[in-house]
């Protein structure tokens, strides 16, 4: 793959020497929950928890969301806090038009290995795509894309995986689990980010930290180290910050930009003015 470099930029336009746009748009938000406030704030219709982030996806190529919630019949299996939801409320995303979505974080198991196939199904069924450790491939306008998903609960790393997919990919899109909660980015997640672009990730699309943290050039590929919430109940006035980012993959390379959000009764909805520019600094970015 070609070295592409980050502009933190709004795209204007962007057209091939041929004449055909076949610039790659690909919109991303961060951690959903479909349980607890999300789906009291929902009265059961769905399609509201995202509904009002319709227009802000709409000509995307790929949407992506860190699903937080394994959409499962079966009972928890696990210690501490519970996010199962029922498998109904897959359709909060694909009405929302959300293609991509991660299954691999510290809740894809609340409902155990069989809870966690059971949300892939429904999620498949649905139409969004769920990204596990194994590499995934779609065709986006001509050029291939590689997904997979991971997460740092120590144990190393599939980057053999990383760079297979490299060698053949046009880009590869790396959904992380890291970070601490409420925290700025550590570390640790800049030594995983450096190891992952090493092996060839071009897009890196971090969440757990349940805050925002900047989107940075690490080499030649693009970091989201936290993309927040994007639809959860949590307290801390920080993790209420929201932001969509939309990175697009032009001829000459990645641009990025934000569409700032806040959580009110724990969907998003357009931010307020005032909060615009302090989400726009997390992020490092400028508003689309």
């Amino acid at each position: 793959m070609k070295p592409w470099p980050l502009l933190a930029l709004i795209l204007a336009s962007s057209v091939t020497a041929g004449g055909r746009d076949d610039a790659v748009v690909l919109t991303a938000g961060g951690d959903v929950i479909l349980t607890r406030g999300v789906a009291a704030s929902a009265r059961g219709d769905w399609r509201v928890v995202l509904g009002g982030l319709r227009d802000a996806l709409r000509g995307s190529d790929v949407t992506f969301v860190n699903l937080e919630s394994p959409l499962t019949t079966r009972p928890k299996v696990t210690v501490g806090i519970d996010l199962r939801g029922t498998p109904k409320a897959v359709r909060a995303l694909s009405s929302a038009g959300v293609t991509v979505a991660s299954t691999v974080n510290n809740h894809a198991l609340d409902g155990g290995a069989a809870g966690l196939t059971e949300s892939r199904r429904a999620l498949r069924t649905a139409g969004v795509m769920p990204l596990t450790a194994n590499v995934a491939w779609r065709a986006v306008r001509g050029r291939r894309f590689a997904f997979l998903a991971l997460q740092d609960d120590g144990r190393p790393w599939p980057l053999r995986s990383v760079r297979a997919a490299a060698r053949t990919a046009d880009a590869v899109v790396v959904s992380v689990h890291w970070g601490a909660e409420f925290r700025d980015v550590t570390a640790r997640q800049r030594r995983l980010a450096a190891d992952l672009v090493a092996a060839g990730a071009t897009l890196v699309l971090g969440h757990g930290p349940h805050v925002l943290q900047p989107v940075e050039r690490v080499g030649q590929a693009i970091v989201a180290f936290s993309l927040g919430n994007l639809a959860f109940d949590q307290d801390p006035p920080s993790a209420r910050l929201s932001a969509l980012v939309r990175f697009t993959l032009t001829s000459s390379g990645w641009v990025a930009c934000a569409v700032p959000l806040q959580l009110k009764q724990a969907l998003p909805v357009k931010s307020a003015p005032s909060a615009a520019p302090g989400i726009l600094a997390r992020l490092a970015l400028k508003a689309c």
